[in-house]
């Protein structure tokens, strides 16, 4: 397996991911339970045209208590699943875990 990253969005364009993600020889894993956002780049059909098959949307590592605040009320959708989508990928090059979150310290990812 390959190095895993994390990246938050909230601060940042998806331009800016896509060169690191190229540095790095990455694909991006989206770890959001929906992947949708206020902000148009940063939706699904977006990344998928910008990323390519360097991009994919795992639901599983989506948090279904995103809209209760606190580390501690964080559930995942399905760890395991979305552990053996991730393992498949990252096989062949390194993982960037996204999602909006700005820092990893406060986030399901």
């Amino acid at each position: 397996m390959h190095t895993l990253y994390t990246y938050g969005y909230g601060v940042t364009k998806a331009t800016t991911l896509l060169k690191v993600a190229e540095k790095l020889g990455a694909c991006v894993i989206d770890t959001r339970l929906s992947p949708r956002s206020r902000l148009p780049e940063w939706n699904k059909g977006a990344l998928t045209s910008l990323f390519g098959d360097r991009y994919a949307h795992v639901r599983e590592f989506g948090n279904v208590n995103y809209k209760i605040k606190g580390m501690e009320n964080v559930r995942l959708a399905d760890d395991d699943a979305g552990i053996a989508i991730l393992q498949s990928w990252s096989l062949n090059r390194p993982a960037i875990l996204l999602c909006m979150c700005p820092t990893v310290e406060k986030c399901h990812r």
